[in-house]
């Protein structure tokens, strides 16, 4: 009996930003945000979207750490 085999894309091996949401897709539910991180360009305060190019400021990291340094 022969297996039927989907392209999948391996860990380690790497697939352009417009296809991500497709790849996370088969195993994983992806819908709500849109924007894939480019970790090379974004910096600090800073996220940039690795399809779109665009910079966003991120005004949610100390919400989340909040509680560590405030408490």
């Amino acid at each position: 009996m022969a297996a039927v085999v989907k392209s999948v894309a391996l860990a380690g091996r790497p697939t352009t930003p417009d296809r991500v949401h497709e790849v996370l897709g088969r195993s994983m539910l992806v819908d709500g945000l849109d924007i894939v991180l480019d970790l090379t360009r974004s910096g600090g305060s800073y996220l940039v979207d690795a399809i779109t190019g665009r910079r966003y400021l991120d005004m949610f990291t100390f919400v989340a750490s909040s509680a560590l340094g405030m408490n």
